[in-house]
């Protein structure tokens, strides 16, 4: 990427982050909370709808998610990440004993019913009680407005029921003026994306995984989210250009 793009990038990341960790302390405020609960993450697919030529543009997009994710998720009270490494002594104790093959060892994992299967069994040999697989299903550039628009799939599944639950969002991003407005306005899109997913998971817990893990109480909205959101922004200018 290019420095202006990487600028922006770091003050969509440092935004989005921040966001997150306001919107899950007023989520989980009052909150009586046992354990964090175990999840492992695996890397995001770029679904079979996205375009042949736009996959390399995506697939940084799902990398990118993938790390706002982890460092989302990890800033919550709910949950303790792991990403998945198939070099782990355990899953390669698996491997050699042929309790797993090669193709289910396979990365990324796509978001279907074969794949929630797989990823079960992956965060199982690590000793995960949650897995979380996802899928960048749709992209677009329109090209006369310079907006790209992100749809990403996410799946949650109980290692122990083996029950999947589904969060989706949708992101817009509008990129700057010159020859890069649709990397920088995929950029956008990305963060919009993770700041969606990451807030409903966050804040709604039991809704989204199924699983008691909190009892959130009823919070205001903080009215220092946008000054806060803000600073965020500054500081990764600062960051970005230094």
């Amino acid at each position: 990427m290019s420095r202006a793009t990487n600028v922006i990038h770091t003050c969509w990341k440092l935004a989005a982050v921040g966001l997150l960790i306001l919107q899950c302390t007023q989520a989980s405020h009052g909150a009586d909370i046992a354990q964090k609960e175990s999840l492992a993450l695996f890397p995001l697919a770029v679904g079979s709808n996205v375009a042949t030529s736009k996959v390399e543009y995506v697939q940084q997009y799902a990398n990118d998610l993938f790390l706002l994710i982890n460092e989302g998720l990890a800033e919550t009270r709910c949950y303790s990440v792991v990403p998945f490494d198939p070099r782990v002594a355990s899953v390669d104790r698996a491997m050699r004993e042929q309790q797993i093959t090669e193709k289910e060892l396979a990365q990324p994992i796509d978001t279907t019913i074969g794949g929630a299967a797989k990823a079960q069994k992956l965060a199982t040999l690590i000793g995960a009680n949650l897995a979380m697989i996802g899928s960048v299903d749709v992209y677009d550039f329109n090209e006369s407005k310079g907006e790209a628009e992100l749809t990403v799939t996410v799946q949650l599944i109980d290692v122990r029921s083996g029950k999947v639950s589904t969060v989706a969002a949708t992101g817009k991003g509008k990129g700057a003026q010159g020859g890069q407005t649709e990397e920088v306005a995929g950029v956008a899109a990305t963060y919009e994306v993770a700041k969606k997913l990451l807030v409903d998971i966050a804040a709604n817990p039991v809704e989204a995984t199924g699983i008691a893990v909190a009892q959130p109480s009823q919070a205001k909205k903080s009215r220092g989210l946008i000054p806060a959101m803000i600073s965020a922004i500054i500081v990764g200018f600062l960051i970005g250009s230094g």
